[in-house]
């Protein structure tokens, strides 16, 4: 894996730019969206439709982010990060979409290669 995306809401900006120092400490290039991330009605609209969805973890959210902005359900190379670490469903989705790596917390913990759930 060589190359990480992250897409953030502004109010999470100090903490994502931790987590992206230490991952670049780990020799992965990370490209930032600065631009594409909706703000104020548009991201409260966003949030408030996820809600109505049983499956809206964060995590869940990102990955259908990602297929739609690449184009493709194979997100081989790609990382997912968060701020805690997947649920068994997350991981899962994560598996089925072929994330390279999980990582979780600040500073941030390398999880491994997601596995499927039982």
């Amino acid at each position: 894996m060589g190359h990480l995306f992250v897409s953030y809401a502004s109010v999470d900006r100090a903490r994502m730019l931790e987590v992206v120092d230490a991952v670049r400490a780990q020799g992965i290039e990370v490209w930032i969206d600065q631009t594409g991330i909706a703000g104020g009605a548009a991201y409260g609209t966003e949030i408030a439709s996820a809600l109505r969805d049983a499956d809206a973890h964060a995590e869940r959210i990102a990955l259908r982010d990602a297929i739609t902005r690449l184009g493709t359900a194979d997100l081989s190379g790609c990382a997912l990060v968060g701020s805690s670490r997947a649920c068994g469903a997350c991981a899962d989705a994560a598996f089925r979409a072929r994330i390279a790596r999980l990582w979780h917390g600040s500073p941030p913990v390398d999880d491994g290669p997601p596995h499927r759930s039982a």
